[in-house]
């Protein structure tokens, strides 16, 4: 233990007040059941735990790198979700990838995609108007936020669009569903 603290960037470096403040506000909130918030809700919690503005975002990298929370400030659709508790951010992920709740949403009749379920777990493209349906519980934006950090991770990706798709909403590979290749199969065309 003694060897690794030489290797830890910020060990033992102070720390101040506000971010310990932010910290033990977050896991109230955590614990009254509020899963994440926006940046500017992060902005407001910061003012009243006295974190200096300045200090806002290296904090939210900081406690992200330490696993506090989680915070994409690199993902432009995902920067203004500040997750608070990750294993919420886990299960919103683990939603898409998981096989079996694909084919229980190809089953709903309630479902009004019923075919694009099965393309997904056909062919592992995700069409983005599925997201109402995958998470009801999460507003519009957030939705669009979720599935930022999904592409930050390399859990989905955007497709290319032929020219005249252009403009529309683009689908999403779920690189995870892919089919298995049959034994004795190449990916690869041979020339």
């Amino acid at each position: 233990l003694e060897l690794s603290k030489d290797h830890l960037v910020n060990y033992g470096k102070r720390v101040p007040l506000g971010w310990f403040k932010f910290h033990r506000t977050a896991q109230e909130l955590v614990k009254g059941g509020v899963r994440r918030i926006t940046l500017d809700q992060a902005k407001v919690v910061g003012r009243e735990c006295q974190v200096e503005e300045g200090n806002l975002e290296p904090m939210l990298r900081e406690y992200h790198n330490i696993g506090f929370l989680q915070w994409c400030e690199s993902e432009p659709t995902a920067r203004n979700l500040v997750v608070l508790d990750v294993q919420w951010m886990m299960e919103q992920m683990t939603a898409m990838l998981c096989k079996r709740r694909i084919t229980r949403m190809t089953r709903n009749p309630r479902s009004h995609h019923g075919g694009k379920w099965e393309e997904l777990g056909d062919t592992a493209r995700f069409d983005p108007v599925l997201l109402p349906e995958l998470w009801p519980d999460l507003e519009p934006a957030e939705r669009q936020s979720v599935l930022g950090y999904m592409e930050h991770f390399g859990l989905c990706c955007p497709l290319p669009q032929e020219e005249e798709e252009e403009g529309g909403t683009p689908l999403y590979l779920v690189p995870s569903l892919l089919p298995a290749l049959p034994p004795g199969e190449s990916i690869w065309a041979e020339n």
